[in-house]
């Protein structure tokens, strides 16, 4: 018996179709694609180049504070500026403005919904030829 035929509610068959569908949008590399493309537009950006001129910024006070850092190993060093870092304000401004100029654009939320619609009906299809095969099974048995 599968989990969809045994699930209890159908709320509970709609959250494990949910999570089979972001099982396959991630395993397929479309996740992935999706991020890395949002990563180069925001790279290309004003305000990505403002967030890394920041970065260097911060770097830069970073080594002067303690010139040290920069005889360090580069792992611990690493650490005590990305530290620095996380205290500023640097990455916060960057995610507001990444959410308003990339992920809240209309664009990126049609492309994802068309790869989940088509998810769905490759979803909808196995479960079709799933039936179809347990039904000839039982016919012939």
């Amino acid at each position: 018996m599968s989990i969809l035929n045994g699930a209890s509610s159908q709320v509970e068959a709609h959250a494990i179709t949910e999570k089979r569908v972001l099982e396959h949008f991630k395993k397929s590399g479309k996740f992935d694609a999706m991020r890395k493309q949002a990563l180069r537009s925001f790279e290309k950006s004003q305000d990505g180049i403002a967030f890394k001129a920041e970065l260097e910024k911060l770097v830069d006070a970073e080594l002067r504070r303690d010139p040290t850092l920069a005889a360090r190993d580069r792992g611990k060093a690493a650490t005590l500026i990305g530290g620095a870092v996380d205290r500023s304000t640097c990455y916060t401004h960057a995610r507001k403005q990444a959410t308003e100029h990339i992920f809240g654009q209309e664009s990126f939320r049609l492309m994802i919904e068309e790869e989940i619609r088509s998810i769905m009906k490759q979803e909808e299809a196995a479960a079709v030829a799933a039936k179809d095969v347990k039904a000839k099974v039982k016919d012939e048995a």
